[in-house]
């Protein structure tokens, strides 16, 4: 072999070699900011969970305000409850669920 490609060869691999490395510390920041992004995303997470709860447990109190200064209502004759629409059910609020995708569960 010509001394001379032999002297090519070896700064080929030489460039290889740092090309390599590059890209090795490329990869190794690009695994640590998806490591941070991940955690960062588990905390936001559990902060909406916990935010989306505080407001249903304080939707739930206005609720209970609600109908605890709601007038009794009125005592009808047999004649007339036919014509009277049917009372709503009440809804029982409960904390909601976050799943691992960010989809919210209620549970009622």
């Amino acid at each position: 072999m010509d001394p001379a490609d032999l002297n090519l060869v070896k700064m080929a691999l030489s460039a290889q070699g740092k090309k390599i490395h590059l890209h090795e510390a490329q990869l190794t920041t690009i695994c640590s900011r998806v490591k941070e992004l991940t955690e960062r995303h588990t905390e936001l997470q559990s902060s909406v969970a916990t935010q989306v709860n505080h407001l249903a447990a304080q939707l739930h109190l206005v609720i209970t305000c609600l109908e605890d200064l709601a007038p009794p209502k009125p005592a009808t004759p047999a004649s007339n409850q036919s014509a009277t629409p049917p009372a709503l059910p009440s809804v029982s609020l409960r904390p909601v669920r976050l799943s691992p995708a960010g989809e919210v569960f209620l549970r009622f």
